[in-house]
């Protein structure tokens, strides 16, 4: 069975665990081996913040084999990921409805997000719409990225912040 929880600071490893697997069993084609080497080594347990925003974890048989992050005041999804032996039954859409659900308590009426490559058949699936390509800036390495939104979100709420950690371009559908 799995459950949804609040995550806690005592998550950071297994949270940093469940991204690193998810990135190197999904990135392969969409983004090459060196930048993944080099964004794996830079998933430090000590830097998540939990008090930035709502952190939920999925938990089978106590192991926590999935994580997902919302800031509600920015009305954006952060993270969803979730370990490559547990991927592809739902897991990544309960997640995200926790999110969804987490975020329209908090008043946000639309949401924004910045899709790794490999996720955005995931955001397109669950009713996200792309906008453009973005290049995310994350210390030593650069991934590109496609900036999704879902219910109408003005583009002035994705764009918030944006130009000191990303370069853009037009998504060419």
């Amino acid at each position: 069975m799995t459950t949804l929880r609040y995550a806690s600071p005592a998550d950071a490893s297994a949270v940093a665990a469940v991204q690193t697997a998810s990135a190197r069993a999904f990135g392969p084609g969409h983004y090459t081996d060196d930048e993944l080497d080099r964004w794996a080594r830079e998933r430090d347990p000590d830097a998540y913040d939990f008090d930035d925003g709502v952190h939920v974890v999925a938990e089978r048989d106590g192991a926590v084999v999935g994580w997902g992050w919302v800031r509600p005041e920015r009305c954006e999804v952060s993270a969803v990921c979730v370990h490559p032996d547990h991927a592809r039954d739902e897991l990544g859409t309960r997640l995200l409805e926790r999110l969804e659900s987490e975020a329209a308590d908090a008043g946000c009426a639309a949401l924004s997000l910045w899709a790794s490559l490999p996720s955005v058949g995931f955001y397109d699936a669950n009713g996200y719409e792309r906008v453009r390509r973005v290049t995310l800036e994350s210390g030593s390495v650069s991934l590109p990225h496609v900036v999704m939104r879902k219910h109408g979100v003005p583009l002035e709420s994705v764009d918030a912040g944006a130009e000191s950690a990303a370069r853009t371009e037009c998504v060419e559908e």
